[in-house]
């Protein structure tokens, strides 16, 4: 059985919750080894395609005062890509002697920055950086790492990939369905599903009650809805006459623990999908 959590590639290990949904993982699955006598492993899987640059450029520590100090990279004005294709410039060293200058004067710090320049170095990719701090902070305790943009594991997942699409909206029921049977045992449901952004079933796409109302249109080449940011590039075809437009435009949605409905970028297509099960 593997306990599966994951997040995306934050600078120097990104937010605090990440190192937490880690070991929580790591030991969920020890009990469900002693409780239930089955072999478990905790697997951390890298958002590495996430193209949220500003979301994983920087993080933020308490200094010797414990005013809090954000540490950043520069912004990007290229277009999104994702972020394991980025790498490190040399940006990335004043950094960590910006971070060496701002946490406080501890017997651990020295060793934290001697780490870190270990897993991140200019000319690294940002995710593979990232998954060498991890595996060197708790890989000896039994967390796989695992980077979803590794292009071995693509092959994999190929029939998969054609499953979600010539079926579409049919994981999301799936999901749906899982909730309501956990809701209806007493537990609570992870995510509910309260806004879309796209049926992919009929092609409309529906505005959220925070957006402004407008009637749902039919989506066509280079334009999601009227009303909504503009995309450009040649539309897909797929199976039922779906199409998807791509390069996406930037108004992306991410979830973060827990689960959630995303939109993301794979190879110029944009897909909505949702995150069933997960560990907070």
């Amino acid at each position: 059985m593997a306990i599966v959590t994951g997040q995306q590639a934050g600078l120097f290990g990104g937010p605090l919750y990440t190192l937490l949904k880690a070991i929580t993982a790591l030991k969920l699955a020890q009990q469900v080894s002693r409780d239930h006598g089955v072999d478990a492993v905790a697997v951390f899987w890298i958002e590495a395609e996430d193209h949220d640059w500003d979301e994983v450029r920087s993080c933020t520590v308490l200094d010797e005062s414990l005013t809090p100090r954000t540490i950043a990279l520069p912004t990007r004005s290229a277009d999104p890509v994702p972020v394991a294709t980025i790498q490190f410039d040399d940006s990335l060293e004043r950094a960590i002697a910006e971070l060496e200058s701002v946490l406080p004067p501890t017997e651990f710090r020295q060793s934290v920055i001697d780490d870190l320049r270990d897993s991140y170095a200019s000319g690294r990719g940002v995710a593979d950086a990232f998954g060498r701090w991890l595996e060197r902070t708790l890989g000896d305790r039994g967390l796989v790492v695992y980077d979803a943009s590794d292009p071995a594991a693509k092959p994999f997942v190929a029939d998969l990939f054609a499953r979600e699409l010539s079926t579409p909206g049919e994981t999301a029921k799936l999901a749906a369905a899982a909730g309501a049977d956990l809701t209806a045992r007493g537990y609570h449901a992870q995510h509910r599903r309260k806004k879309r952004f796209h049926d992919p079933t009929s092609c409309r796409v529906k505005t959220p009650s925070s957006m402004p109302r407008k009637k749902p249109t039919k989506a066509r080449q280079g334009d999601l809805a009227r009303g909504h940011r503009r995309m450009t590039g040649p539309a897909l075809k797929t199976p039922r006459g779906l199409r998807i437009y791509g390069p996406p435009a930037r108004h992306q949605r991410s979830c973060h623990a827990g689960g959630g409905l995303q939109q993301r970028r794979i190879d110029g297509l944009v897909t909505p999908t949702t995150s069933a099960v997960e560990v907070e």
